[in-house]
């Protein structure tokens, strides 16, 4: 594996780059700062992949030569045991209208033959915080919070005398100190192919020991609950309860006057806090308790087919399960 000439660019790209370094690839037209950072002599031809953030920094894009491309993505495979790797087909626009490229159509356009969106979640964070850990000074939870504020991220880094105590204050200062009780926040729920449903819910509680919030959510009548079966009603209203890191979202539905009507405990990535809301991965598989006090797992072939697509790990998949079963017989 390897032998590829990738380009690099992004908040993660020393992480990647000495990933990539490991895996005997050159490295193309590197930054100043990475190629003293990693002593990289810089490869002279062009490169036959190019890695960059995404627009929300909450992962990357791979783009490049077949060989090259699926070479990357094996590489992170290997190493991230929680990516969500989405093959994408891309668009332009034409005449004010985004039109859909097929793979044939986008090559001749622009050569490019393979592209990826990938999704890091906070393992795959962690464990790019890990490998760059052993590059240079590197905060708890760098790359989190270098979505958030990268100059902040530099220069604590730069001049913190405990990087430990400064990621707290800074993750603090950055992060924790908006969740004021009243405010409304969006809970992030994204799916592995990539579709977003935003869980809105004004802040009720916010526990600073162990970063968790409860959200309070009011529901119009429209529609029903998934999992419950049940439809709703004008005045319901339900609780979101989530904490940091924590691989597990419980969200409590009740009438209007408190009748209970269930719970349903999502199973998703660690969940993680930024100032405008909290994101993770649902991993598709639900735990629900119904009023009778009778609990089930479901949408397990959700997730099965999410990781026999690819776009999920079956390690991955394998935790959600064992994590689903286990919630399962505590409740």
């Amino acid at each position: 594996m390897g032998g590829y000439k990738a380009k690099i660019r992004g908040i993660y790209s020393t992480a990647l780059t000495k990933l990539l370094l490991d895996n005997d690839f050159c490295i193309v037209q590197p930054s100043t700062v990475i190629a003293h950072r990693l002593s990289i002599e810089p490869c002279p031809q062009s490169e036959e992949v190019s890695i960059y953030d995404r627009a929300d920094h909450q992962g990357i894009t791979v783009e490049g030569d077949r060989e090259a491309a699926d070479s990357v993505i094996s590489i992170l495979k290997e190493t991230l045991f929680d990516v969500i790797i989405r093959p994408t087909s891309p668009q332009i626009e034409q005449k004010g209208k985004a039109t859909k490229l097929s793979w044939h159509e986008f090559v001749s356009i622009f050569g490019v033959k393979a592209r990826f969106d990938i999704e890091l979640p906070y393992n795959s964070k962690y464990a790019l915080d890990a490998i760059r850990a052993k590059i240079c000074p590197t905060l708890a939870d760098h790359h989190l919070l270098k979505v958030v504020d990268c100059q902040r991220v530099d220069e604590a880094e730069k001049s913190a005398q405990s990087l430990e105590e400064a990621a707290a204050n800074l993750k603090q200062e950055i992060i924790y100190d908006r969740y004021q009780t009243g405010r409304v926040v969006p809970v992030e729920h994204v799916s592995p192919e990539g579709s977003v449903v935003y869980l809105k819910g004004k802040i009720m509680e916010f526990i600073p020991q162990n970063c968790a919030v409860k959200l309070k959510r009011s529901f119009a009548g429209r529609g029903g609950y998934d999992g419950l079966h049940i439809p709703q009603q004008e005045g319901d209203w339900g609780l979101v309860e989530v904490e940091a890191g924590s691989w597990i979202c419980k969200r409590s539905y009740y009438r209007k006057e408190g009748h209970f009507l269930g719970e349903i405990y999502n199973i998703n990535t660690p969940a993680e806090f930024y100032p405008d809301g909290i994101r993770y991965i649902d991993l598709k598989v639900d735990v629900v308790r119904y009023p009778s006090g009778e609990v089930e797992v479901i949408d397990q072939h959700q997730l099965r087919q999410a990781a026999e697509k690819g776009i999920v790990s079956e390690e991955l998949a394998n935790k959600a399960m064992a994590l689903a079963e286990e919630l399962k017989n505590q409740l």
